[in-house]
Protein backbone atom coordinates (compact mmCIF):
# COMPACT_ATOMS: atom_id res chain seq x y z
CA UNK A 1 0.00 0.00 0.00
CA UNK A 2 2.91 2.26 0.67
CA UNK A 3 4.54 1.72 -2.77
CA UNK A 4 5.64 4.68 -4.87
CA UNK A 5 2.75 4.30 -7.30
CA UNK A 6 0.07 3.65 -4.68
CA UNK A 7 -2.83 5.98 -4.07
CA UNK A 8 -1.59 6.35 -0.50
CA UNK A 9 1.64 7.89 -1.82
CA UNK A 10 0.38 10.04 -4.65
CA UNK A 11 -2.99 11.30 -3.28
CA UNK A 12 -3.17 13.14 0.08
CA UNK A 13 -6.92 13.60 -0.40
CA UNK A 14 -7.38 9.86 -0.74
CA UNK A 15 -5.30 9.31 2.40
CA UNK A 16 -7.57 11.66 4.36
CA UNK A 17 -10.74 10.04 2.93
CA UNK A 18 -9.55 6.55 3.83
CA UNK A 19 -8.51 7.58 7.36
CA UNK A 20 -11.83 9.28 8.09
CA UNK A 21 -13.75 6.29 6.70
CA UNK A 22 -11.84 3.86 8.92
CA UNK A 23 -12.37 6.12 11.97
CA UNK A 24 -16.10 6.43 11.32
CA UNK A 25 -16.39 2.66 10.87
CA UNK A 26 -14.67 2.06 14.19
CA UNK A 27 -17.01 4.46 15.99
CA UNK A 28 -20.02 2.77 14.47
CA UNK A 29 -18.82 -0.67 15.54
CA UNK A 30 -18.08 0.52 19.07
CA UNK A 31 -21.39 2.31 19.57
CA UNK A 32 -23.47 -0.44 17.89
CA UNK A 33 -26.62 1.66 17.54
CA UNK A 34 -28.61 -1.33 16.29
CA UNK A 35 -28.22 -2.83 19.79
CA UNK A 36 -29.95 0.16 21.48
CA UNK A 37 -33.70 0.29 21.21
CA UNK A 38 -35.35 3.65 21.69
CA UNK A 39 -37.72 3.17 24.65
CA UNK A 40 -41.33 3.91 24.07
CA UNK A 41 -42.92 6.76 26.00
CA UNK A 42 -44.53 4.35 28.43
CA UNK A 43 -41.37 2.29 29.08
CA UNK A 44 -38.76 5.02 29.47
CA UNK A 45 -39.20 5.26 33.25
CA UNK A 46 -39.06 1.53 33.98
CA UNK A 47 -36.08 -0.52 35.12
CA UNK A 48 -35.59 -3.60 32.94
CA UNK A 49 -36.96 -6.61 34.86
CA UNK A 50 -34.90 -9.68 35.65
CA UNK A 51 -35.36 -12.77 33.46
CA UNK A 52 -37.95 -15.32 34.54
CA UNK A 53 -36.07 -18.42 35.79
CA UNK A 54 -36.08 -21.24 33.26
CA UNK A 55 -37.42 -19.17 30.37
CA UNK A 56 -34.69 -16.74 29.48
CA UNK A 57 -37.44 -14.10 29.03
CA UNK A 58 -38.06 -10.99 31.07
CA UNK A 59 -41.48 -10.14 32.45
CA UNK A 60 -42.51 -6.50 32.11
CA UNK A 61 -44.52 -5.68 35.25
CA UNK A 62 -47.00 -2.85 35.18
CA UNK A 63 -45.86 0.18 37.13
CA UNK A 64 -49.02 1.59 38.64
CA UNK A 65 -49.20 5.35 39.20
CA UNK A 66 -49.24 6.42 42.85
CA UNK A 67 -52.34 8.18 44.08
CA UNK A 68 -51.21 11.43 45.73
CA UNK A 69 -53.81 11.22 48.50
CA UNK A 70 -52.38 7.95 49.77
CA UNK A 71 -48.71 8.41 48.92
CA UNK A 72 -47.91 10.06 52.24
CA UNK A 73 -46.16 8.42 55.20
CA UNK A 74 -48.25 7.46 58.20
CA UNK A 75 -47.03 6.62 61.67
CA UNK A 76 -48.80 3.56 62.92
CA UNK A 77 -49.42 3.16 66.66
CA UNK A 78 -47.14 0.98 68.71
CA UNK A 79 -49.20 -1.44 70.77
CA UNK A 80 -47.02 -1.56 73.90
CA UNK A 81 -49.80 -1.95 76.46
CA UNK A 82 -52.78 -4.25 76.86
CA UNK A 83 -56.15 -3.07 75.59
CA UNK A 84 -57.50 -2.54 79.14
CA UNK A 85 -54.78 0.01 79.96
CA UNK A 86 -56.11 3.52 80.55
CA UNK A 87 -54.25 6.60 79.35
CA UNK A 88 -54.95 9.68 81.49
CA UNK A 89 -53.60 13.01 80.24
CA UNK A 90 -53.14 16.30 82.10
CA UNK A 91 -51.96 19.52 80.52
CA UNK A 92 -51.25 23.01 81.88
CA UNK A 93 -49.34 26.08 80.86
CA UNK A 94 -47.88 26.46 84.34
CA UNK A 95 -48.41 25.49 87.94
CA UNK A 96 -50.40 27.80 90.22
CA UNK A 97 -48.90 29.23 93.37
CA UNK A 98 -49.93 27.33 96.52
CA UNK A 99 -52.72 28.49 98.83
CA UNK A 100 -54.02 31.06 96.38
CA UNK A 101 -50.93 33.23 96.57
CA UNK A 102 -50.73 35.93 93.96
CA UNK A 103 -47.76 35.90 91.67
CA UNK A 104 -45.48 38.93 91.73
CA UNK A 105 -44.16 40.18 88.40
CA UNK A 106 -40.47 39.51 87.91
CA UNK A 107 -39.62 43.19 87.73
CA UNK A 108 -40.91 43.74 91.27
CA UNK A 109 -37.63 42.20 92.47
CA UNK A 110 -35.80 45.23 91.06
CA UNK A 111 -37.89 48.12 92.35
CA UNK A 112 -35.74 48.65 95.46
CA UNK A 113 -32.70 49.51 93.35
CA UNK A 114 -33.95 53.02 92.70
CA UNK A 115 -32.52 54.94 89.80
CA UNK A 116 -29.23 53.07 89.41
CA UNK A 117 -29.38 52.06 85.71
CA UNK A 118 -26.46 49.63 85.94
CA UNK A 119 -27.97 47.78 88.90
CA UNK A 120 -31.39 47.79 87.25
CA UNK A 121 -29.97 46.26 84.07
CA UNK A 122 -28.21 43.54 86.04
CA UNK A 123 -31.37 42.84 88.03
CA UNK A 124 -33.48 42.64 84.89
CA UNK A 125 -31.05 40.18 83.33
CA UNK A 126 -31.14 38.08 86.49
CA UNK A 127 -34.92 37.78 86.86
CA UNK A 128 -36.51 38.36 83.42
CA UNK A 129 -35.70 34.94 82.04
CA UNK A 130 -36.22 32.90 85.17
CA UNK A 131 -38.62 29.99 85.11
CA UNK A 132 -38.98 28.74 88.68
CA UNK A 133 -40.16 25.15 89.06
CA UNK A 134 -43.47 24.77 90.93
CA UNK A 135 -45.40 21.75 92.08
CA UNK A 136 -48.69 20.26 90.90
CA UNK A 137 -50.15 17.37 92.89
CA UNK A 138 -51.88 14.55 91.03
CA UNK A 139 -54.13 12.30 93.12
CA UNK A 140 -54.33 8.89 91.47
CA UNK A 141 -57.43 7.09 92.74
CA UNK A 142 -57.61 4.68 89.77
CA UNK A 143 -57.66 1.08 91.03
CA UNK A 144 -59.46 -1.04 88.43
CA UNK A 145 -57.13 -0.97 85.40
CA UNK A 146 -53.46 -0.46 84.49
CA UNK A 147 -52.69 3.23 84.05
CA UNK A 148 -50.33 5.30 81.91
CA UNK A 149 -50.03 8.96 82.99
CA UNK A 150 -49.07 11.78 80.65
CA UNK A 151 -48.28 15.11 82.34
CA UNK A 152 -47.63 18.15 80.14
CA UNK A 153 -46.70 21.78 80.79
CA UNK A 154 -44.98 24.68 79.09
CA UNK A 155 -43.33 26.02 82.25
CA UNK A 156 -41.20 23.74 84.45
CA UNK A 157 -43.35 21.69 86.82
CA UNK A 158 -42.56 19.19 89.53
CA UNK A 159 -45.39 16.65 89.34
CA UNK A 160 -46.11 15.11 92.74
CA UNK A 161 -48.00 11.82 92.47
CA UNK A 162 -50.19 10.72 95.39
CA UNK A 163 -51.50 7.25 94.55
CA UNK A 164 -53.60 4.74 96.40
CA UNK A 165 -51.69 1.54 97.25
CA UNK A 166 -53.77 -0.49 94.82
CA UNK A 167 -53.20 1.86 91.86
CA UNK A 168 -51.54 0.03 88.98
CA UNK A 169 -49.33 2.73 87.46
CA UNK A 170 -47.35 1.28 84.55
CA UNK A 171 -45.63 4.32 83.02
CA UNK A 172 -45.35 8.11 83.21
CA UNK A 173 -44.70 10.40 80.25
CA UNK A 174 -43.55 13.93 81.05
CA UNK A 175 -43.80 16.41 78.19
CA UNK A 176 -43.29 20.15 77.81
CA UNK A 177 -41.11 22.96 76.66
CA UNK A 178 -39.17 23.57 79.87
CA UNK A 179 -37.81 20.67 81.91
CA UNK A 180 -40.31 18.59 83.90
CA UNK A 181 -39.71 16.61 87.08
CA UNK A 182 -41.62 14.04 89.13
CA UNK A 183 -41.78 12.74 92.69
CA UNK A 184 -43.85 10.28 94.66
CA UNK A 185 -43.49 7.16 92.49
CA UNK A 186 -41.36 4.04 92.73
CA UNK A 187 -38.09 3.96 90.82
CA UNK A 188 -39.33 0.78 89.14
CA UNK A 189 -41.95 2.76 87.18
CA UNK A 190 -40.44 3.98 83.89
CA UNK A 191 -40.61 7.73 83.23
CA UNK A 192 -39.93 9.18 79.77
CA UNK A 193 -39.30 12.90 79.32
CA UNK A 194 -40.16 14.70 76.07
CA UNK A 195 -39.11 18.32 76.70
CA UNK A 196 -37.21 20.92 74.72
CA UNK A 197 -35.07 21.96 77.68
CA UNK A 198 -33.28 19.46 79.89
CA UNK A 199 -35.09 17.83 82.78
CA UNK A 200 -33.80 17.79 86.38
CA UNK A 201 -35.29 14.30 86.81
CA UNK A 202 -32.51 11.86 87.74
CA UNK A 203 -34.43 8.63 87.16
CA UNK A 204 -36.05 9.62 83.88
CA UNK A 205 -35.19 8.60 80.35
CA UNK A 206 -34.61 11.47 77.97
CA UNK A 207 -36.54 11.02 74.70
CA UNK A 208 -36.40 13.00 71.42
CA UNK A 209 -39.05 15.49 70.38
CA UNK A 210 -41.16 17.63 72.68
CA UNK A 211 -44.86 18.43 72.84
CA UNK A 212 -47.45 19.86 75.20
CA UNK A 213 -51.06 21.08 75.14
CA UNK A 214 -53.60 22.30 77.67
CA UNK A 215 -56.52 23.28 75.39
CA UNK A 216 -58.43 20.88 73.16
CA UNK A 217 -59.16 23.58 70.57
CA UNK A 218 -55.44 24.23 70.08
CA UNK A 219 -53.70 22.49 67.13
CA UNK A 220 -51.02 21.42 69.62
CA UNK A 221 -53.62 19.15 71.23
CA UNK A 222 -54.12 17.04 68.09
CA UNK A 223 -50.35 16.78 67.69
CA UNK A 224 -49.90 15.70 71.30
CA UNK A 225 -52.63 13.05 71.08
CA UNK A 226 -51.14 11.71 67.87
CA UNK A 227 -47.70 11.43 69.47
CA UNK A 228 -49.15 9.65 72.50
CA UNK A 229 -50.99 7.22 70.25
CA UNK A 230 -47.75 6.48 68.42
CA UNK A 231 -45.78 6.10 71.66
CA UNK A 232 -48.22 3.94 73.58
CA UNK A 233 -50.78 2.51 71.16
CA UNK A 234 -53.45 4.00 73.44
CA UNK A 235 -56.13 6.63 73.02
CA UNK A 236 -56.82 8.94 75.97
CA UNK A 237 -59.33 7.79 78.55
CA UNK A 238 -59.44 11.28 80.03
CA UNK A 239 -57.95 14.70 79.46
CA UNK A 240 -57.83 17.51 82.00
CA UNK A 241 -56.44 20.86 80.95
CA UNK A 242 -56.04 24.31 82.51
CA UNK A 243 -53.87 27.37 82.08
CA UNK A 244 -52.68 26.92 85.66
CA UNK A 245 -53.59 24.65 88.56
CA UNK A 246 -52.34 23.30 91.87
CA UNK A 247 -53.77 19.78 91.71
CA UNK A 248 -55.74 17.25 89.67
CA UNK A 249 -57.60 14.07 90.58
CA UNK A 250 -57.85 10.97 88.43
CA UNK A 251 -60.76 8.77 89.48
CA UNK A 252 -61.44 5.18 88.48
CA UNK A 253 -62.71 5.02 84.94
CA UNK A 254 -63.05 8.79 84.82
CA UNK A 255 -64.11 10.13 81.42
CA UNK A 256 -63.84 13.78 80.44
CA UNK A 257 -67.45 14.57 79.58
CA UNK A 258 -67.36 18.28 80.32
CA UNK A 259 -65.13 19.21 77.41
CA UNK A 260 -65.20 18.87 73.65
CA UNK A 261 -64.94 15.29 72.36
CA UNK A 262 -61.51 13.74 72.23
CA UNK A 263 -60.00 12.58 68.97
CA UNK A 264 -61.88 9.75 67.29
CA UNK A 265 -60.69 6.50 68.78
CA UNK A 266 -58.58 4.97 65.99
CA UNK A 267 -59.72 1.44 66.72
CA UNK A 268 -63.43 2.16 66.97
CA UNK A 269 -63.83 0.96 63.36
CA UNK A 270 -61.63 -2.12 63.61
CA UNK A 271 -63.52 -5.41 63.79
CA UNK A 272 -66.95 -3.83 63.25
CA UNK A 273 -69.21 -4.11 60.25
CA UNK A 274 -70.92 -1.30 58.37
CA UNK A 275 -73.58 -1.03 55.72
CA UNK A 276 -75.14 1.87 53.82
CA UNK A 277 -73.08 4.58 55.54
CA UNK A 278 -70.79 5.54 58.39
CA UNK A 279 -69.79 8.84 60.01
CA UNK A 280 -66.27 10.06 60.60
CA UNK A 281 -65.21 13.55 61.68
CA UNK A 282 -68.78 14.83 61.35
CA UNK A 283 -68.89 13.63 57.75
CA UNK A 284 -71.42 11.04 56.60
CA UNK A 285 -69.86 8.68 54.07
CA UNK A 286 -72.23 6.63 51.95
CA UNK A 287 -70.94 3.12 51.28
CA UNK A 288 -71.32 0.88 48.23
CA UNK A 289 -73.74 -2.03 48.60
CA UNK A 290 -72.81 -4.89 50.86
CA UNK A 291 -71.46 -5.45 54.36
CA UNK A 292 -68.10 -3.81 54.99
CA UNK A 293 -65.63 -4.80 57.69
CA UNK A 294 -63.54 -2.18 59.46
CA UNK A 295 -59.80 -2.80 59.14
CA UNK A 296 -58.54 0.33 60.83
CA UNK A 297 -58.45 4.09 61.15
CA UNK A 298 -55.37 6.30 61.36
CA UNK A 299 -55.46 9.99 62.19
CA UNK A 300 -52.38 12.05 61.40
CA UNK A 301 -51.65 15.49 62.89
CA UNK A 302 -52.61 18.48 60.80
CA UNK A 303 -51.90 22.13 61.54
CA UNK A 304 -54.91 23.08 59.39
CA UNK A 305 -57.54 20.80 60.96
CA UNK A 306 -58.09 17.02 60.73
CA UNK A 307 -56.62 14.29 58.54
CA UNK A 308 -58.13 10.79 58.61
CA UNK A 309 -57.45 7.49 56.84
CA UNK A 310 -60.06 4.74 56.98
CA UNK A 311 -59.89 1.17 55.63
CA UNK A 312 -62.85 -1.15 54.97
CA UNK A 313 -62.92 -4.56 53.29
CA UNK A 314 -65.55 -6.91 51.87
CA UNK A 315 -65.31 -10.66 51.35
CA UNK A 316 -67.08 -12.94 48.89
CA UNK A 317 -66.93 -16.72 49.30
CA UNK A 318 -64.32 -16.28 52.05
CA UNK A 319 -62.05 -14.32 49.70
CA UNK A 320 -61.16 -10.66 49.64
CA UNK A 321 -63.26 -9.15 46.89
CA UNK A 322 -63.25 -5.39 47.63
CA UNK A 323 -61.28 -2.82 49.60
CA UNK A 324 -62.15 0.81 50.37
CA UNK A 325 -59.40 3.26 51.28
CA UNK A 326 -60.72 6.66 52.33
CA UNK A 327 -58.82 9.84 53.12
CA UNK A 328 -60.76 12.72 54.64
CA UNK A 329 -59.20 16.12 55.32
CA UNK A 330 -61.05 18.99 56.98
CA UNK A 331 -59.46 22.42 57.39
CA UNK A 332 -60.40 25.39 59.52
CA UNK A 333 -58.82 28.09 57.38
CA UNK A 334 -61.19 27.60 54.39
CA UNK A 335 -58.22 28.02 52.06
CA UNK A 336 -59.02 24.94 49.97
CA UNK A 337 -56.58 22.50 48.35
CA UNK A 338 -54.20 22.52 45.40
CA UNK A 339 -55.26 20.89 42.14
CA UNK A 340 -55.60 17.16 42.52
CA UNK A 341 -52.97 15.35 40.50
CA UNK A 342 -54.93 12.13 39.96
CA UNK A 343 -57.69 14.07 38.20
CA UNK A 344 -55.14 14.91 35.50
CA UNK A 345 -53.39 11.54 35.20
CA UNK A 346 -54.12 9.19 32.33
CA UNK A 347 -56.57 6.42 33.21
CA UNK A 348 -56.55 2.94 31.70
CA UNK A 349 -60.29 2.62 31.26
CA UNK A 350 -62.19 5.80 32.03
CA UNK A 351 -61.79 9.27 33.49
CA UNK A 352 -64.29 12.04 34.10
CA UNK A 353 -63.28 15.46 35.45
CA UNK A 354 -66.12 17.75 36.32
CA UNK A 355 -63.92 20.32 38.07
CA UNK A 356 -60.36 20.58 39.35
CA UNK A 357 -59.84 24.13 40.53
CA UNK A 358 -56.87 25.07 42.65
CA UNK A 359 -58.18 26.11 46.10
CA UNK A 360 -61.73 25.65 44.80
CA UNK A 361 -64.22 23.01 43.67
CA UNK A 362 -62.81 19.63 42.64
CA UNK A 363 -64.79 16.62 41.45
CA UNK A 364 -63.57 13.71 39.35
CA UNK A 365 -63.31 9.94 39.07
CA UNK A 366 -61.16 7.46 37.14
CA UNK A 367 -60.75 3.70 36.61
CA UNK A 368 -57.45 1.90 36.09
CA UNK A 369 -55.67 -1.41 36.52
CA UNK A 370 -53.33 -1.61 39.53
CA UNK A 371 -50.54 -4.17 39.33
CA UNK A 372 -48.99 -3.20 42.67
CA UNK A 373 -51.92 -2.60 45.04
CA UNK A 374 -50.00 -2.88 48.33
CA UNK A 375 -47.07 -0.52 47.83
CA UNK A 376 -48.31 2.76 49.35
CA UNK A 377 -48.18 3.25 53.14
CA UNK A 378 -51.89 2.98 53.92
CA UNK A 379 -52.23 -0.13 51.76
CA UNK A 380 -49.25 -1.72 53.48
CA UNK A 381 -51.17 -1.11 56.70
CA UNK A 382 -54.21 -2.80 55.13
CA UNK A 383 -52.06 -5.73 54.01
CA UNK A 384 -50.80 -6.24 57.57
CA UNK A 385 -54.34 -6.15 58.99
CA UNK A 386 -55.58 -8.60 56.34
CA UNK A 387 -52.65 -10.90 57.05
CA UNK A 388 -53.61 -10.89 60.74
CA UNK A 389 -57.04 -12.15 59.66
CA UNK A 390 -55.51 -14.87 57.49
CA UNK A 391 -56.76 -13.22 54.28
CA UNK A 392 -54.84 -13.90 51.08
CA UNK A 393 -53.65 -10.78 49.24
CA UNK A 394 -54.43 -10.61 45.50
CA UNK A 395 -51.65 -9.56 43.16
CA UNK A 396 -53.60 -6.91 41.22
CA UNK A 397 -56.79 -4.88 41.32
CA UNK A 398 -59.21 -2.82 39.30
CA UNK A 399 -59.15 0.57 41.01
CA UNK A 400 -61.84 3.22 40.83
CA UNK A 401 -60.93 6.50 42.44
CA UNK A 402 -63.33 9.25 43.49
CA UNK A 403 -62.22 12.69 44.60
CA UNK A 404 -64.04 15.82 45.69
CA UNK A 405 -62.95 18.95 47.50
CA UNK A 406 -64.09 22.45 48.35
CA UNK A 407 -62.64 25.20 50.50
CA UNK A 408 -62.99 23.25 53.75
CA UNK A 409 -62.92 19.53 52.94
CA UNK A 410 -61.11 17.04 50.71
CA UNK A 411 -62.43 13.49 50.34
CA UNK A 412 -60.73 10.79 48.28
CA UNK A 413 -61.89 7.19 48.01
CA UNK A 414 -60.10 4.36 46.24
CA UNK A 415 -62.32 1.35 45.59
CA UNK A 416 -60.29 -1.78 44.84
CA UNK A 417 -62.01 -4.75 43.20
CA UNK A 418 -59.94 -7.92 42.97
CA UNK A 419 -60.77 -9.87 39.82
CA UNK A 420 -58.26 -12.53 40.82
CA UNK A 421 -60.97 -13.94 43.10
CA UNK A 422 -63.14 -14.57 40.02
CA UNK A 423 -60.68 -15.11 37.17
CA UNK A 424 -57.67 -16.54 38.95
CA UNK A 425 -54.24 -14.97 39.34
CA UNK A 426 -52.50 -16.49 36.31
CA UNK A 427 -52.52 -13.30 34.22
CA UNK A 428 -49.08 -12.51 32.74
CA UNK A 429 -47.10 -9.82 34.48
CA UNK A 430 -46.09 -8.51 31.07
CA UNK A 431 -48.61 -5.68 30.57
CA UNK A 432 -48.41 -6.04 26.80
CA UNK A 433 -49.85 -9.55 27.18
CA UNK A 434 -52.12 -9.01 30.18
CA UNK A 435 -55.83 -9.64 29.45
CA UNK A 436 -56.72 -6.50 31.49
CA UNK A 437 -54.77 -4.34 29.06
CA UNK A 438 -57.37 -2.12 27.33
CA UNK A 439 -55.89 -3.08 23.96
CA UNK A 440 -56.52 -6.78 24.62
CA UNK A 441 -59.50 -6.96 26.93
CA UNK A 442 -62.08 -7.40 24.15
CA UNK A 443 -60.34 -10.70 23.35
CA UNK A 444 -61.49 -11.95 26.77
CA UNK A 445 -65.31 -11.61 26.89
CA UNK A 446 -65.65 -12.41 30.61
CA UNK A 447 -63.06 -9.83 31.57
CA UNK A 448 -64.62 -7.24 29.26
CA UNK A 449 -68.08 -7.89 30.73
CA UNK A 450 -66.75 -7.58 34.29
CA UNK A 451 -64.97 -4.32 33.46
CA UNK A 452 -68.01 -2.82 31.71
CA UNK A 453 -70.10 -3.57 34.78
CA UNK A 454 -67.51 -1.79 36.94
CA UNK A 455 -67.49 1.25 34.66
CA UNK A 456 -71.28 1.48 34.64
CA UNK A 457 -71.30 1.21 38.42
CA UNK A 458 -68.59 3.89 38.72
CA UNK A 459 -70.61 6.34 36.61
CA UNK A 460 -73.70 5.80 38.78
CA UNK A 461 -71.77 5.85 42.05
CA UNK A 462 -70.09 9.10 41.08
CA UNK A 463 -73.46 10.84 41.36
CA UNK A 464 -73.96 9.42 44.85
CA UNK A 465 -70.41 10.26 45.90
CA UNK A 466 -70.89 13.82 44.64
CA UNK A 467 -73.74 14.30 47.13
CA UNK A 468 -71.62 13.43 50.20
CA UNK A 469 -72.13 16.10 52.86
CA UNK A 470 -69.68 17.08 55.60
CA UNK A 471 -72.32 17.77 58.21
CA UNK A 472 -73.26 15.67 61.26
CA UNK A 473 -76.39 14.25 59.67
CA UNK A 474 -76.49 10.48 60.17
CA UNK A 475 -75.07 8.22 62.80
CA UNK A 476 -72.92 5.26 61.78
CA UNK A 477 -74.85 2.11 61.14
CA UNK A 478 -72.59 -0.53 62.63
CA UNK A 479 -72.86 -3.96 64.12
CA UNK A 480 -70.43 -5.54 66.51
Amino acid sequence: MRGTNSLWSISPAWRWTLSLTLLATALVVLSAPWQHKIPSRGQAQYTPPAPIPGTGMAAIPRQSPLDPAFDTPINLPTATFTSDTELHVIGVYEAALPNGEREKPWWSNCTALGDDPTAMMACHQKYSDQHPIRTITVYLNQTTSPVVLTLMAYEPVRWKIVARPAADLRKVILAGYHGQDIEGISESIPVDVHSYESSPCLNCTRQPDHFYAYKQDDPKFATAMFKLKTLTGLSPTSFQGAYKSEHFTIASGRMDTTRTPLLNQPEQYKGKTFSNHLTIAQTTLLLPDGVWHGLGHVQTPSTRGEDHYLLLSRNTNNQLSDLLAIRLQRVKDDQGFSQYQACSQLADYKKHVQSNQALGQQLCYWSSHVATPWQQPIFKFAANRLAELGTALPDSAISTGFHKADSSMSLTTLYYTFPDSQFGSSAPKDWSMNPWNPALINNFPENAHFLNQRLEWAADWFQIFSATQHTPALASESHN
